[in-house]
Formats: structure tokens, C-alpha cells, sequence
């Protein structure tokens, strides 16, 4: 079952992955001293690099593990692919379109790629 061997560990990457993400949430204070330790060396996500996830529009920063991928993803404007793929499936519009800084923008690059080479 090379199948269930894939799944199990695609399964246990997620749970690693949202623990990475729940820890940049933590107060550096209420943190292990090894998460921290792993944080500074940029192998989990940092609360600094989380931040910029969370600054209006919303739109940009989105990994979870690391953020080492995070100005490729942003760069290309991957998310915006995914936005639009998903909105098409079930008309579902995400949050980051919505917002007043900049949604509409966001919302215009994701549908038809209007002002695609501008940065976020």
C-alpha cells in the first residue's frame, strides 16, 4: 500500500505543519526554548514572518511550516491561481477579496489577472 503510506504521511506533514503555525501564535515567553531555537534559524515559522500574513489585505504569507516559500508563492502570485480555482468550484470568494485596502485589486489579479506585475 504505497497509497496508504502516502496518505499517512501527507496526514502527519499537515499535523506538523498546523503545530508550526499554532507556535508562531504563542508569546515568545509561553514557547518551548527548542521551538524558539527552531524559529530564530528559520526552520519553523517565526512570529515576525506570520505577521505579515495577518496585515490587511490579507493576501500574501500564507505557508505554515517555514515561510521559506512564501516570496516565490507571492512573487508568481500562486494563490491567486488557487483563489480563482476555488472560488470557480464553489463561489466562495475569500476573505482577502473582501478587504477594504485592496480587495478589489486582489480580487481583479485573481479573476483576470489585471495588474498581475504590481506587488502586494
Amino acid at each position: 500500500p504505497p497509497a496508504a503510506v502516502a496518505a499517512c504521511v501527507a496526514l502527519f506533514g499537515q499535523v506538523v505543519a498546523q503545530e508550526a503555525h499554532r507556535w508562531a501564535h504563542v508569546p515568545r515567553s509561553a514557547r518551548p526554548r527548542h521551538v524558539s531555537w527552531l524559529q530564530d534559524r528559520g526552520l519553523l515559522l517565526s512570529a515576525a514572518e506570520h505577521g505579515r500574513h495577518h496585515k490587511s489585505p490579507y493576501a500574501a504569507h500564507y505557508c505554515i511550516l517555514t515561510g521559506f516559500m512564501n516570496p516565490l508563492l507571492d512573487r508568481t502570485h500562486a494563490f491567486r491561481g488557487l483563489e480563482k480555482l476555488v472560488f470557480r468550484w464553489n463561489g466562495v470568494e475569500p476573505n482577502c477579496w473582501r478587504d477594504p485596502v485592496g480587495g478589489a485589486a486582489i480580487r481583479a489579479r485573481a479573476l483576470n489577472g489585471a495588474g498581475a506585475a504590481r506587488q502586494l
